[in-house]
Parts: structure tokens; C-alpha cells; sequence
């Protein structure tokens, strides 16, 4: 993408809880014309936990994944048939 000069997205948090809202804004700037039919955003979230145990002398890593959020959104322009990801 040669046409963009900056791309950046911006919380206003670190860190989210259940049942709280996302906030922040996207920036786009770019170096010349570009035509644009819609802006998507894709949200996806997960957590890990991983933890070193002793069992019988032996030295063992016990870790897990959770998948937390998948969520697709138009920010800016039309077509929900475009959302595959």
C-alpha cells in the first residue's frame, strides 16, 4: 500500500472488561487520491495464560488460549457482503 502515509488506530484504554465499550479512532492519511468504497474494521481478541509448575522434581510450563472476541464492523461506506475475512 504505497498510497498510505499513515495508518493508526488509537484506544482510549489499555485494557477492556466484559460488558464495556471500545472507544478510539482510527487515522488514515494518505499520499495521494485513492478511491475507497468502505473502511472495515476487524476485532479480534484473546487471552493467555501460561505458568511454570514443579511436579515430582520436574520442571513443567503449563499454558492455555482463549478466544475472546471476533467482531466485524463498516466504519465508513456500504457493503456487508464485502465482510469475509
Amino acid at each position: 500500500m504505497d498510497f498510505l502515509k499513515n495508518f493508526d488506530i488509537q484506544l482510549e484504554k489499555n485494557v477492556y472488561f466484559v460488558g464495556e465499550i471500545i472507544k478510539g479512532y482510527a487515522t488514515v492519511e494518505n499520499v495521494e487520491n485513492v478511491k475507497v468504497r468502505a473502511i472495515h474494521l476487524l476485532l479480534r481478541g484473546r487471552g493467555h495464560a501460561e505458568w511454570k509448575i514443579m511436579r515430582n522434581g520436574e520442571r513443567r510450563t503449563v499454558k492455555d488460549d482463549q478466544h475472546l472476541l471476533e467482531d466485524k464492523l463498516i466504519l465508513w461506506g456500504k457493503g456487508q457482503e464485502t465482510l469475509a475475512c
